[in-house]
């Protein structure tokens, strides 16, 4: 997966290295076992680097996936798996829509700061910023 360039400091520099020890470690197979939340034969993907997706027929590129809770920071492969794009997504789906919807948030209460809007907000109805009181 693209690495959001916010997030780039926080890779450590020998990355590029974990990356090649998680492909010497996974054959150049998926690692997922279901993280994903799809139920795989053989308890593991069979999607294989740079052949087609036995699923989508897509060109399988192998990316390094942390496991949830793992910070970007850490220097070891243990808590990664190698993961084709189809199991990365899927896994990393609920956190990119919180992401998303985090950052649309964050931009909106900006323009409204800007514009003197969220100090109105909160005069006027009472309510905690990004959330109206209901009326009365």
């Amino acid at each position: 997966m693209p690495i959001r360039p916010e997030n780039r400091a926080r890779y450590p520099r020998t990355w590029r290295a974990m990356v090649a020890q998680a492909a010497n470690r996974s054959g150049g197979r998926c690692e997922c076992d279901g993280k994903c939340g799809t139920v795989h034969e053989e308890g593991r993907c069979d999607a294989i680097n740079g052949l087609a997706h036995p699923r989508t027929g897509s060109i399988v590129v192998l990316t390094l996936a942390h496991e949830h809770g793992v910070p970007l920071e850490e220097e070891t492969i243990e808590r990664m798996f190698h993961a084709c794009q189809q199991c990365h997504n899927r896994y990393d789906a609920p956190m990119r829509a919180a992401g998303v919807k985090a950052r649309k948030e964050a931009e909106r209460r900006r323009i409204m700061d800007k514009a003197g809007q969220i100090s109105f907000e909160l005069q006027c109805f009472g309510a905690r910023p990004g959330r109206l009181a209901p009326q009365r």
